[in-house]
């Protein structure tokens, strides 16, 4: 009888262990506080070539853009992009445009989803795939051929975003 007592506690201590890393695990997830430093050496892991504070001539139009990353994967045309603005406005605001940007129309799918610490925007057409992520100050995106599709979200997976 004795054992049985001590056995549930045990295990109801286990759960509740259990249970409150994942709430804080969630809760901790794509805040937005991925680093430059984190994105290249992450990128870095999985092969790629990553060229930091890459040219921005093409971004002009983002406003207060502090720094621009890019990785690529050159045998499966990955394209990623870390773009770190100085205030969440910023960010937002060329989110949206960026938006505009990988819109595939009629002949594609776009689609958005809102959480409590970030938004995706995922578009595909044809055999091409982009998932864009704002976090805070921060857009995160990947791109590539559709085929890489799990790639690309696993990669993003990393910096805590799904």
């Amino acid at each position: 009888m004795r054992k049985t007592i001590f056995t549930k506690k045990i295990t109801t201590f286990i759960c509740l262990t259990a249970l409150l890393s994942c709430i804080f695990m969630t809760a901790c997830s794509g805040n937005g506080s991925t680093t430059a430093d984190e994105f290249k050496s992450a990128c870095e892991n999985d092969g790629m070539t990553v060229t930091e504070n890459a040219d921005t001539s093409s971004l002009s139009d983002y406003a207060n853009l502090q720094t621009y990353s890019t990785a690529i994967h050159g045998t499966e045309n990955i394209l990623l992009q870390y773009m770190a603005f100085s205030d969440k406005d910023s960010a937002s605001a060329a989110f949206d445009k960026y938006k505009t940007s990988i819109d595939p129309g009629e002949e594609g799918s776009i689609s958005t989803v809102d959480t409590s610490n970030y938004t995706t925007v995922v578009a595909e057409k044809d055999a091409s795939y982009t998932k864009a992520i704002l976090a805070g100050k921060l857009i995160i995106s990947a791109s590539g051929p559709t085929m890489y599709k799990g790639e690309l979200n696993r990669i993003l997976l990393k910096f805590g975003y799904q």
